[in-house]
């Protein structure tokens, strides 16, 4: 009896401590969504540096919004730590009794593992982190390893991660490595054909390795997407602006209706389905899909799996339901386990745009519902302005990597369409660089 009362006070304690750490969560993920990522970085510092955070069953999760804050502040020394943190977590090996215990909890109070998804873009965002501090050697081992740990349910569905082969290709390229950086460019056109910076890409390998009819070939694909008012120069030292944009939200889970226990995977819900962009107010473009996350979740392979563990957890609580006393206490609800990577974003869009030498520009960002009902649909809401952006060459581009969001100029962008003032100041600008 007394053993049966230290296994009811245990269980007990770990249920407080979880739920005593949902308001921490909550409020980092409430945060992060309304573009406070200062607040949300604070709330989850001080929370990981306390004794009770590798204690708590979704402490990875907990260091993936804390990452991904620190990313969005820029702060990529800080993001790279607790991005390595979380990979660190949900790769480390439990112990039996830890296995054991789990099987007794319900299954959201259990140790969060994460999924091959939640891996795989893990190591990609730490990857840009690198790559934006120029480290292209560590920022291709970690694209690398994106791969590798993207996992699909059926044969042709793993390693489909189209930006990590992009981003892989680019640090190959910048590492002076043609030959590795055209097998990713290929990589990424065979996976989205219609995503023409994959074909940019490998017409300027193609050129590089001196095999001018196939970069001829891949440029006529590239030209036969974009419309010719947005087409580069076919010259590699070009200057360009290289955006990345993460739209809406990502996916989420929905339990089984009928019996509570199966989590399935739900598109995130968002307005957002494109963006357009202009430069200075006279130059146009617009993204390009690269990812898709819900697709990449839905498909995932180990999720077939994580359903057979689930049946076998909800027998074993079914058995245990029929020990007199503590039966209830041990089993537990057997709820579904909802959690997901809350902050991570609905899809990856990328850009490259062609941009005046040595010229700073106004990079405005229009972002746009699209729906069989109404057609296209500006989100004024969304509308980003961001001031005397440079131009880089297309060889040793830095993106500017941003998201959308609702609002988001009233934090730390001007919302102000771009007005005769702010094209005024831009020609003076011009006018002063001419002069140099």
């Amino acid at each position: 009896m007394k053993t049966i009362k230290c296994i009811a006070v245990v269980l007990t304690l770990i249920f407080l401590i979880s739920c005593a750490q949902i308001p921490h969560l909550q409020q980092a993920n409430m945060s992060y969504h309304q573009g406070k990522f200062n607040e949300s970085e604070a709330v989850l510092k001080y929370f990981v540096e306390s004794k009770k955070a590798m204690k708590d069953p979704s402490y990875p999760l907990v260091l993936l919004i804390l990452a991904d804050s620190q990313f969005r502040l820029g702060d990529y020394q800080s993001a790279l730590r607790s991005y390595d943190a979380v990979i660190k977590s949900m790769t480390a090996e439990l112990s039996e009794g830890k296995i054991a215990l789990g099987f007794l909890k319900s299954e959201s109070n259990r140790p969060y593992r994460g999924t091959p998804h939640d891996l795989a873009f893990a190591h990609y965002y730490k990857g840009i982190c690198y790559f934006q501090m120029d480290n292209y050697e560590k920022a291709r081992i970690e694209f690398a390893k994106a791969r590798l740990s993207d996992k699909g349910e059926k044969t042709g569905q793993e390693d489909d991660i189209a930006c990590v082969h992009f981003m892989e290709g680019l640090c190959y390229e910048r590492l002076n490595d043609p030959n590795e950086a055209s097998v990713a460019f290929r990589k990424v056109t065979k996976l989205k054909p219609e995503f023409p910076f994959g074909w940019l890409k490998l017409s300027f390998m193609s050129d590089k390795l001196g095999y001018q009819d196939d970069a001829d070939r891949y440029w006529n694909k590239y030209t036969s997407i974009v419309p010719s008012n947005q087409l580069l120069p076919r010259n590699n030292e070009a200057k360009c602006i290289f955006l990345i944009v993460d739209l809406g939200k990502g996916p989420y889970k929905r339990a089984d209706v009928v019996t509570g226990q199966f989590a399935n995977y739900q598109k995130g819900i968002y307005q957002e389905s494109g963006f357009d962009v202009s430069l200075s107010g006279t130059k146009y473009g617009t993204g390009y899909e690269l990812d898709d996350t819900y697709f990449q979740a839905k498909t995932e392979g180990g999720f077939a799996g994580e359903a057979a563990r689930k049946v076998v957890s909800a027998v074993a609580k079914t058995a245990v339901k029929q020990i007199p006393i503590i039966g209830d206490l041990l089993a537990g609800k057997a709820q579904a386990d909802l959690r997901v990577w809350y902050s991570l974003s609905g899809e990856i869009y990328m850009s490259i745009l062609p941009a005046e030498n040595d010229i700073e520009c106004v990079l405005n960002i229009d972002y746009y519902s699209d729906s069989k009902r109404k057609g296209k649909q500006y989100l004024k809401s969304y509308e980003q302005n961001w001031y005397f952006i440079p131009s880089q060459t297309q060889s040793l581009a830095k993106p500017i990597y941003l998201i959308s969001m609702n609002n988001l100029h009233n934090l730390n962008v001007d919302h102000t369409s771009i007005s005769e003032k702010v094209k005024a100041k831009n020609e003076k600008i011009k006018e002063n660089l001419k002069k140099r």
